[in-house]
């Protein structure tokens, strides 16, 4: 974890990691391509509850950002101040490369060059609608919220489109809180992989 000076304010920036590839999984004969995954958060200005996606009011709010963010630090009135980002790529590429690795884990090829796509290829695009974490308030502790949702349209394998959701409740005392944040995180996306393979078992 490190931080930042961003227009006068403090931004946090954390690394999301994927648990290690299990690489022992036999091969089930089928390739898949796993194509644009799009972050399709909406972001609101002072919104009314802390679960739904927002940014600091008078900072950086590029696109570029938004991307990046998954989570408010909060006070300890549960005011939100500075933004989690991270640090290294966007939620989009993190969640990519999880649902990459899902299929992995289920003992698919995964190819990455479209060049290679067949009449055979399994093709996974869709749409991230949810990724972010924030804490409720409490005494003496705060829950941390994890949420992660999908919607991917697998063809041929699968008609019509999927939906993946999840939530991750993380028990925490008021300190740590960008670590914090980064953890429950972390456990959203392990949860959402875990879903999503019921989908293809």
């Amino acid at each position: 974890m490190a931080l930042f000076l961003l227009g006068g304010c403090t931004r946090s920036v954390v690394d999301v990691e994927l648990s290690e590839t299990k690489n022992d999984v036999p091969k089930i004969g089928k390739e898949v391509y796993i194509g644009p995954i799009v972050d399709r958060r909406v972001f609101e200005y002072k919104p009314r509850h802390p679960s739904i996606p927002s940014l600091q009011p008078g900072q950086d709010d590029t696109p570029g950002i938004r991307l990046r963010a998954i989570g408010r630090v909060r006070g300890g009135w549960g005011k939100a101040r500075a933004d989690v980002l991270l640090n290294n790529g966007t939620v989009e590429t993190l969640t990519t490369d999880a649902v990459r690795q899902t299929f992995t884990e289920l003992g698919y090829t995964v190819i990455t060059d479209k060049d290679q796509i067949t009449e055979d290829t399994i093709v996974v695009e869709g749409t991230i609608d949810k990724f972010w974490t924030y804490m409720a308030m409490g005494f003496p502790a705060a829950t941390f919220h994890g949420s992660m949702a999908t919607t991917l349209t697998v063809k041929p394998l699968k008609d019509g489109s999927i939906r993946t959701e999840v939530s991750a409740a993380c028990s925490a005392r008021l300190s740590h809180v960008v670590n914090q944040t980064r953890d429950c995180s972390s456990r959203a996306l392990q949860m959402y992989m875990e879903e999503l393979k019921k989908n293809f078992e």
